[in-house]
């Protein structure tokens, strides 16, 4: 079961200028015992888990993560440095007795949407279909040399061909939730690769966007109540747009990477300590701004660290987790960090093992992200009831 609505407190002001809290919206029940999160500010960032603690640090990783995307594209994210969350309301998804979900409308759905936000979903769409269709590529050659992609059919995982198919209707589906919106009527009931496929995806997309721009010039920002009873806008749709072609993006590239051998070559070392540059990167990569704005200081404490395990691919930093030691009694475990693209590959047992491993004299304590407590429990880690500390003066 879920924890329910209930959210932690708002963190306190910023302590530097140019930092904020990101504002997110919960949505309890966004499926089954899973809490969601919406960033209005990040349309393309969504989070979900079992908990509201946790869903709210995937959030801070998403949204990152959506801001990362946004900055290799060329395209400024329009948001400040990160400064944790901010819990702005909960609107919960309803379950209807067919079993229909109907999701979530929040306050910031309901706004007019003007043709320049129309053309930047539009040209995000268009980044993401380019990202999903080199994807495709690699899972067909990795198909073509190892067999399938394997998929986990108790969590609904879909082949590569069926993601590809499922997004296209997703597409149409979500714009005509609106009058207006209008009938697609091409076909996008198949399992068809090749050409079918590339024709479905081109013909479903050209229609959408003719749609989304006739949407935009007589929007008004008013709600509309489908056939089940859930309310639609066009920012909803938008919203749900972009985020929905995230998910299953992501999802791809994180079932390839565990499937052609990706976790295999990243190496995780004790001895190569990374730049503070690429440090800096990889706290940004999970939304840790305020770790990240400080280089110098960033420079020193890696220097000054007792012990560092670094995960690399490559040339590319993915992972960081630092042991600050007497080296025989007490240690301190901090900045354990895993780039979202390789996370759920193993990597931060790995750092944590190299640096825990073989020392039973010591003490390790740490300080973990709301909701992942469960993860360093799997490592052997316990809570301490009677552990204090002193924040930061800055």
């Amino acid at each position: 079961m879920t924890d329910g609505p209930d959210v932690r407190p708002a963190p306190p002001r910023p302590p530097l200028p140019g930092f904020a809290p990101l504002d997110v919206w919960l949505e309890p029940e966004w499926a089954v015992d899973r809490v969601g999160v919406c960033m209005p500010a990040l349309p393309g960032a969504f989070a979900h888990a079992a908990t509201t603690e946790r869903a709210l640090t995937a959030a801070l990783t998403a949204a990152a993560r959506v801001r990362r995307w946004l900055e290799a594209h060329g395209e400024d994210p329009g948001v400040e440095r990160f400064w944790g969350t901010r819990v702005a309301g909960t609107v919960p998804a309803v379950r209807e007795p067919d079993g229909y979900r109907a999701s979530a409308t929040f306050p910031p759905d309901r706004r007019l949407v003007g043709a320049d936000e129309v053309e930047a979903v539009i040209r995000r769409l268009a980044w993401a279909r380019e990202d999903l269709l080199a994807l495709l590529d690699r899972v067909g050659a990795f198909e073509t040399a190892h067999g399938p992609l394997p998929a986990d059919d108790a969590t609904g995982e879909r082949t590569a061909v069926a993601i590809a198919w499922h997004l296209a209707g997703a597409e149409v589906w979500l714009v005509g939730r609106l009058p207006g919106g209008g009938r697609y009527d091409g076909t996008l009931d198949g399992d068809l690769g090749g050409t079918g496929l590339s024709d479905a995806l081109v013909g479903s997309r050209t229609w959408v966007e003719g749609r989304l721009r006739a949407l935009a010039r007589d929007d008004d920002g008013a709600e509309h109540e489908d056939r089940h009873g859930e309310t639609w806008t066009l920012a909803k749709v938008v919203r749900r747009l972009q985020y929905h072609g995230f998910d299953h993006l992501w999802e791809l590239q994180r079932r390839l990477a565990r499937a052609d051998g990706t976790a295999r070559r990243i190496e995780v070392v004790p001895e190569r300590r990374p730049p503070a540059e690429d440090v800096v990167a990889l706290l940004r990569s999970v939304g840790w701004d305020l770790r990240a704005s400080n280089p110098d200081a960033l420079a020193r404490a890696i220097e000054g660290t007792f012990e560092m395990a670094s995960a690399w691919h490559g040339e590319r930093l993915v992972g960081t987790a630092r042991s600050i030691s007497d080296g025989a009694q007490n240690a301190v475990i901090a900045m354990v960090i895993v780039d979202p693209d390789f996370q759920g590959l193993g990597v931060g047992e790995r750092m944590l093992h190299l640096l825990i491993d073989g020392r039973d004299g010591v003490r390790f304590t740490l300080a973990a992200a709301p909701g992942v407590d469960a993860w360093y429990r799997t490592l052997g880690f316990i809570p301490d009831p009677h552990a204090m500390f002193l924040p930061r003066r800055r």
